[in-house]
């Protein structure tokens, strides 16, 4: 036969039969509240932090800017610029407007990475200023269609025909510098922020082990 004999503390039980042997069993008792906050963390949809999607928004955007602006103003001073201010401005300025981000979020260890995204931005948004550049550079315009604005954004997106018509534009080695350097910032300044958002990276290890 079993006796259950309780601990004055409530929080410790102790079984014990006429055979030499007897286990313990320590219950924790979790707040209410704790329990209802797990549970809606479960049932949360995967989406993230507005500061996440603030600091997306300007690695991208910013970062591109940053980058582009110069390859539009040098031509606007001097048409006859044959590419070799734009080749050192457009990664200097780059490095300005990290260095000034990664300034303002030194309180921040997490969220998203200003160097990766920067990229993203500079080679999404490229075949975008360097038309703008071009049409800056001719005195007579460039007959840009606005038809042609669908192929403008499939090329957007197609790494193969950024690298051509950033070749034949003159940007070439600024992109490739300007990529260069931000991968090496990322790998000094940024390891311990994402590249893929936590979210889903977590429901895609979730789905694996399923």
């Amino acid at each position: 036969m079993w006796f259950l004999s309780e601990n004055p503390t409530g929080r410790e039980h102790r079984f014990s039969g006429p055979i030499a042997c007897s286990c313990a069993v320590r219950v924790t008792q979790v707040p209410e509240t704790q329990l209802a906050n797990r549970r809606n963390n479960q049932n949360m949809p995967l989406r993230l932090p507005m500061s996440s999607w603030k600091w997306f928004g300007v690695s991208f955007f910013g970062g591109a800017t940053a980058f582009w602006i110069p390859d539009l103003v040098i031509p606007a001073l001097d048409r006859n610029e044959k590419g070799y201010a734009v080749t050192v401005a457009c990664p200097a300025l780059l490095i300005v407007f990290y260095a000034v981000v990664l300034w303002l979020r030194k309180a921040e260890r997490s969220g998203p990475s200003t160097a990766i995204f920067a990229i993203c931005g500079m080679w999404v948004l490229a075949l975008s200023f360097t038309t703008l550049s071009q049409w800056i550079r001719s005195e007579a315009g460039i007959g840009f269609d606005w038809r042609e604005l669908g192929y403008l954004l499939l090329y957007s997106f197609t790494p193969i025909r950024v690298l051509e018509l950033v070749t034949l534009g003159g940007q070439i080695f600024a992109l490739i510098l300007g990529t260069l350097v931000m991968v090496n910032c990322r790998v000094i300044f940024e390891r311990s922020r994402w590249i893929v958002p936590p979210s889903l990276s977590t429901a895609f290890r979730r789905s694996r082990a399923n």
